[in-house]
């Protein structure tokens, strides 16, 4: 799997997991869009302004940048196939968000292969996107810590590994993001405080940028 793709099928899965089958408003038109494809969400591109077919044109010119050769379709189902239960997936490096301090697996990635394919170049630089707290930072190979416990899936009753203390837990096996069972009561009102802050800051974000937009353009934004 291409990182374009990983990047698209992980952020499909939190659409589903954890914002009812809606992509993330802060997210780009762009990935908005192809999370709205893959998922069948016609009430996501309407919202958008763009036809299916206008979305598929626009994910055709992403693919060509990539160096896909795929059609936009057949790249869709191959999304699909890996987000069905049962699909095993790859395996997320878990870290500790040096922002927020969480550890789950990372919202997204940004790395290199090794010359054969078989895992993270880690003598090249590593970014990634705290789940949790959405700040980037970069890891290493020893900030990577091991799936030293082991936590049951309740959608698909699955075995998902992860490091004692997780504040989120992926299932490999569907790909739900679990909350951590280790998470005291204190720690669970922390996580969904902090969960709902950056959510509510990036909403903001993304209304003033709206905003700012309408009034270069001579309309008139939600903003004061």
């Amino acid at each position: 799997m291409t990182d374009f793709a990983a990047d698209i099928t992980a952020r499909t899965r939190w659409a589903q997991a954890r914002n009812n089958g809606h992509p993330e408003p802060a997210w780009s038109t762009g990935e908005r869009l192809i999370v709205a494809l893959v998922l069948g969400s016609q009430a996501t591109l309407d919202s958008e302004g763009y036809t299916r077919q206008q979305a598929l044109q626009r994910l055709s010119g992403d693919l060509a940048f990539y160096g896909c050769t795929a059609d936009a379709e057949t790249w869709i189902t191959g999304i699909r196939a890996a987000l069905r239960p049962g699909t095993i997936m790859t395996a997320d490096p878990y870290t500790r968000c040096p922002d927020c301090g969480f550890t789950a697996p990372p919202e997204s990635m940004d790395y290199l292969l090794t010359l054969d394919g078989a895992g993270i170049d880690w003598a090249r630089p590593v970014r990634v996107t705290c789940m949790c707290y959405h700040a980037g930072y970069h890891i290493t190979a020893g900030d990577v810590l091991p799936p030293d416990a082991e936590m049951t899936c309740h959608r698909c009753g699955g075995c998902a590994p992860h490091p004692v203390g997780a504040a989120r837990v992926l299932c490999p096996g569907c790909g739900l993001f679990l909350l951590g069972p280790d998470l005291t009561l204190s720690q669970r009102d922390e996580l969904r405080i902090t969960e709902g802050m950056t959510g509510l800051a990036a909403r903001a974000l993304v209304q003033a940028a709206k905003d700012r937009r309408a009034a270069r353009h001579g309309g008139t934004g939600t903003g004061q």
